[in-house]
This record gives C-alpha cells, structure tokens and sequence, in this order.
C-alpha cells in the first residue's frame, strides 16, 4: 500500500514537472537567432498611470526568460510624471532605454 502510494507521488511528480516544463516552451511568444535583437518601443504621450504597470510586465517577461528584448521608452510628448518613472526604470535596469 504504501510502496503504491510513493510510486504514485513520484510518477505524478514527474508529470508534473514534464508539464511545467512543456508551459515554460509553449508561453515563449518569439524565438529570435543568434544574430537577432528583438527591442519593444514604447511611445508615451501625455499622462499615462498605466505606464509603470506596462514596464513591470515587460521586466516580468524578461526576467523569467519568456521575452528577451531591449525597451526603448519615447517620453517626448509625456508629463512629467511618466518620464520620472521612465527614467527611475531606465536607471535600475539595464536593457530599458529612453529616447
């Protein structure tokens, strides 16, 4: 009986882990080559509050591996507000830019 039940959690580990793995492949929305650069351009005008919400999303993306691209952040049309928060970003992170 019990020698069935660690069978079991093991096997259902395993599955577990394939699966894991399987989402991991199937949520990767863009493959780029060795010689490809994928970049986001984001174009910010007047207020925007969504805008920090919008950059932690794409650093989630790009901290778990699920998009590898460089952000390039236009705030020349934003209030002063969205640039602050585009230049705190760009300052903390490498691969985000401001044009």
């Amino acid at each position: 009986m019990i020698v069935d039940f660690i069978v079991g959690l093991t096997i259902a580990s395993i599955l577990l882990i394939l699966l894991w793995s399987v989402k991991g492949v199937l949520l990767t929305p863009i493959s780029s080559g060795e010689n490809t650069l994928i970049s986001i351009d984001l174009s910010v005008s007047g207020k925007e509050p969504m805008l920090e919400q919008t950059i932690k999303g794409i650093i989630w993306l790009r901290e778990n591996g699920t998009l590898k691209a460089k952000v390039h952040i236009n705030t020349q049309n934003a209030d002063t507000a969205a640039k602050h928060i585009a230049r705190c970003y760009a300052d903390m992170y490498d691969f985000i830019t401001l044009l």
